[in-house]
């Protein structure tokens, strides 16, 4: 099961990285400094983690010290990053702002703000797990310009205390930049914790859901079946015989 969850992984981060190859055209220094247009729009913050929850979603991105890293990339590639929209859903800490969807369970948690401008910032952050052991965080860090990457910043770290540090660092944070934002992650995480239960964003959370999801299916499933003749019953049961066949190939 691991080896072929493992064979999955690869493949999907394969096919996102044959995506991002043929959407993207990497900027160099130069064609930054051509940029007319230097102001941007953060519009969207992803948080996948399945079995997570709005709540969840909307902890984690009080928690980030999303405007220490906007600093560090308007230094970087000498532009301005206009977060205004999201610090407004911040202050309001609404969780009906964010759209959640997934199959069985809430997976992917999104907060995307209402702009049109062609400049755009996005970050990304995923609860990775395999055959539903944790195995750390994802993230990425997104610059477009009319729809296209320009910049793309990526990592994985396995404490998440780690992320923004870790981010910051590929964005050219000097030592003391890079223990202002771990001094922030930290007690941001802290106060996190007041809020939500602990190891919220670890694997037996994500097992605990499933096992929850898991029990409602069995028994909608117990209660259609009492109700079928016993002729029924058997065609019932090779048919879900063959559907779970099918979809495990």
């Amino acid at each position: 099961m691991k080896k072929n969850n493992a064979v999955n992984t690869a493949l999907v981060t394969l096919i996102f990285l044959l995506f991002v190859s043929v959407s993207c055209t990497m900027w160099s220094n130069r064609e930054w400094q051509q940029l007319q247009d230097r102001k941007f729009y953060f519009n969207s913050f992803t948080y996948t983690h399945n079995g997570g929850s709005k709540v969840i979603a909307g902890s984690v991105m009080q928690s980030a010290p999303l405007r220490k890293i906007f600093e560090l990339a308007e230094k970087k590639y000498s532009i301005t990053i206009d977060s205004s929209e999201y610090e407004s859903f911040l202050t309001s800490a609404c969780p009906a702002a964010i759209k959640a969807s997934g199959i069985l369970m809430e997976k992917d948690f999104i907060w995307k703000g209402n702009n049109t401008e062609k400049n755009t910032v996005d970050m990304v952050l995923v609860v990775a797990l395999d055959d539903l052991e944790f195995t750390g965080y994802n993230y990425q860090f997104i610059l477009k310009t009319d729809g296209k990457t320009r910049a793309f910043v990526q990592g994985t770290v396995k404490k998440k205390e780690e992320i923004y540090p870790h981010l910051a660092r590929q964005l050219g944070a000097d030592t003391a930049s890079m223990a202002t934002i771990a001094a922030s992650s930290a007690t941001a995480l802290k106060n996190q914790s007041l809020t939500v239960p602990a190891d919220a964003d670890s694997a037996p959370s994500y097992r605990s859901r499933q096992w929850a999801v898991e029990g409602r299916i069995k028994e909608q499933i117990d209660s259609y079946s009492r109700k079928l003749t016993p002729e029924d019953r058997k065609q019932f049961k090779d048919d879900m015989s063959r559907f779970i066949d099918a979809s495990i190939k």
